[in-house]
């Protein structure tokens, strides 16, 4: 299986917790954290109803032309728009009937606002929001390590993750608990996600274009070694 297929694999199981009907007719679906669009369009080809509408949102500019480019690329202008916007504020617009966020939420200042807001506008009863996000591991618990403490912090600032969105499993299930979600379940798929990942980077070639993800790769299976 190839890195896009993996992808490809993780972001259908996130769109199928949305349990979107066939036909999804007169439906908004927000893509908060959309990066450079694969998401928008593999969901927009997924359902090819011209009543699915589908609004990405990401921070970074250059993200945002490239997702343009791509949407008007494959014609789907008509049902997929884009904006370069910060989506914890987007997420509190009460347009959007189904949320998704896939690979971004840990990055949000914070994801806490970012849920209670979604929480606040969603349909009450059908309106629901998927999430691919990471957790800490096994070696964060009540009592953490020093040591674990100390490489949490270095993943904050190296990664760009607000220390509020380190926790574990159980926490996160908990805080959606206490932001009002019901129903609401975390699904742990780190070995099929996080292990094939940090394999594939760790078997890329020592060059000079490649070297930012072969040493992600050789990070990532560390942190997973020590469960974190």
């Amino acid at each position: 299986e190839t890195l896009a297929e993996a992808c490809e694999r993780l972001h259908d199981m996130v769109v199928d917790l949305l349990e979107l009907p066939e036909d999804a007719s007169n439906m908004i679906v927000l893509d908060a954290g959309c990066g450079c669009g694969d998401s928008l369009l593999r969901l927009a080809r997924s359902f090819p109803s011209q009543q699915l509408f589908i609004v990405g949102v990401t921070l970074e500019e250059a993200q945002a032309a490239r997702c343009n480019e791509l949407v008007m690329a494959a014609d789907l202008q008509q049902r997929v728009t884009v904006h370069c916007g910060d989506a914890v504020k987007i997420a509190g617009d009460p347009t959007y009937d189904h949320m998704v966020c896939i690979d971004a939420a840990y990055h949000f200042q914070s994801r806490w606002t970012f849920l209670q807001r979604v929480h606040k506008v969603l349909p009450s009863g059908r309106g629901r929001i998927a999430l691919a996000d990471i957790c800490l591991g096994h070696a964060c618990g009540e009592v953490t390590p020093w040591w674990v403490n100390l490489a949490i912090r270095v993943l904050s600032v190296a990664f760009q993750i607000p220390l509020v969105n380190f926790v574990t499993p159980k926490q996160y299930e908990e805080n959606l608990l206490y932001l009002g979600f019901r129903g609401g379940k975390v699904e742990v798929v780190t070995e099929n996600v996080w292990g094939g990942f940090s394999r594939f980077c760790a078997g890329l070639p020592w060059t000079w274009g490649l070297a930012s993800y072969k040493f992600m790769g050789v990070l990532l299976s560390c942190l997973a070694r020590w469960g974190i």
